[in-house]
């Protein structure tokens, strides 16, 4: 990592690690937050944000850009890990 060795951290590796933790952290408050929940909401939160995925997916297909992002990503928190 850049920035421990005193350098200034590259925005791609800050946004890759935070990027990492939230999907890590995110599930978990996502779900406390649902339990509370009435069933009906929590069933249109999460069939509302697999519609959301599922839109990015194709429009990430379509701009031809998702397979790189892809790896791009994948190759800065292998770097990392």
């Amino acid at each position: 990592m850049e920035a421990g060795d005193g350098k200034n951290a590259d925005q791609t590796e800050v946004n890759a690690i935070v990027t990492r933790k939230m999907m890590k952290i995110m599930p978990m408050f996502m779900f406390l937050i649902m339990i509370s929940l009435p069933g009906a909401l929590a069933l249109y939160m999460a069939t509302s944000n697999i519609a959301a995925y599922i839109q990015n997916a194709i429009i990430l297909k379509q701009d031809g850009c998702g397979d790189a992002a892809d790896r791009r990503r994948k190759a800065i928190v292998k770097i990392h890990e």
